[in-house]
């Protein structure tokens, strides 16, 4: 039988990436102007800092990815220097607007999300296709939940 190889290119969701920083600027200056104690400011102001800084490495780290292949055998990402990078999938979440793909890193014990919406692929067309292809993905894709 024939493996059915899908290519999918990828682009930053620059849309999602504007509006989170959108969102995490409107909140430090409403935490900066709030009328609360001076204590209370500067938390909320660092809490927000330190989560503005985890999302812009998120957002960063989304932009090395130019491409996606789905295929029985699983997913492979291909970073912009041409390095591929096989996903060990832990969870997949699809709906018509986003696709979000948690996997396990090589290098990390963490997971690491990836998110495409219509807009991280060039037409409507391959997002279709690559929500059909992740959708009949075949559950020796996955990797087994492991209690640690």
């Amino acid at each position: 039988m024939a493996s059915n190889k899908l290519v999918v290119a990828l682009r930053p969701a620059n849309m999602l990436a504007r509006l989170s920083l959108s969102f995490h600027l409107l909140c430090i200056v409403i935490a900066i102007f709030a009328p609360v104690q001076l204590q209370g400011k500067i938390a909320a102001t660092l809490i927000l800092g330190l989560s503005l800084f985890l999302h812009s490495r998120f957002w960063s780290e989304l932009k090395r990815y130019n491409a996606i292949e789905v295929d029985e055998g699983g997913l492979r990402l291909f970073q912009q220097g041409g390095q591929v990078q096989a996903l060990a999938v832990k969870e997949l979440y699809l709906t018509r607007f986003v696709v979000v793909i948690t996997y396990r890193k090589a290098a990390s014990f963490l997971p690491a999300s990836l998110v495409i919406t219509p807009q991280s692929v060039p037409s409507p067309e391959g997002y279709r296709q690559l929500y059909i292809a992740l959708k009949q993905l075949p559950l020796t894709a996955f990797t087994p939940n492991e209690k640690a």
